[in-house]
Order: C-alpha cells, then sequence, then structure tokens
C-alpha cells in the first residue's frame, strides 16, 4: 500500500536529512517527494512511501518527534505517486 506524508516544519539545518534518516532506519525508500516553501517561512513536504499500515505509523509517530517538524499528516495515498503533479499533492 502507499502511504502519503504530509509534513509541515520550521527549516532547519539538516531537515531533510534528519526525515530521510527515519525512512533509512526502517529500510524504508521514498518514491516520491516534493518540497515547498510556504508563505509564513515554513516548509511542506510530501513523501510517497510504499509499506504495511504498521510501518507507516511508526515512521509517523517518529517524524512527529523531530524538533523542527510542526505537523505531519500520514494518509493513504488515492492514486500511484507518478501520476500525482506537484500542485496536486497539496490537495490529498
Amino acid at each position: 500500500m502507499t502511504w502519503c506524508y504530509v509534513i509541515h516544519a520550521e527549516p532547519g539545518q539538516r531537515l531533510l536529512m534528519r526525515i530521510a534518516q527515519i525512512f533509512d532506519q526502517q529500510f524504508l525508500t521514498p518514491e516520491e517527494l516534493h518540497w515547498r516553501a510556504t508563505a509564513t517561512s515554513q516548509v511542506e513536504i510530501t513523501l510517497y512511501v510504499g509499506c504495511e499500515e504498521h510501518l507507516a505509523r511508526r515512521v509517523h509517530a517518529k517524524l512527529l518527534h523531530l524538533h523542527d517538524i510542526l505537523g505531519v499528516e500520514l494518509r493513504e495515498a488515492t492514486a500511484e505517486p507518478a501520476a500525482i503533479s506537484p500542485s496536486d499533492a497539496s490537495t490529498l
């Protein structure tokens, strides 16, 4: 199953590296990633990853513990990542 993470964060040093490390620790490779700066000096990162539900929820919990992360939404992806354009990713 493909899961979509929408991460809202403060743009800190090595933010993307710390997020990638969480996925790497669980032996997961994101299928697609979108990085977008928001009007409020924050970033929105949208990641798609294929895995089982229990693993998706474990990664979600670990992401919430990062200090620059303001919020993480976890959704079941409704389409394959390659079929979703970056402008559509924020409306999932």
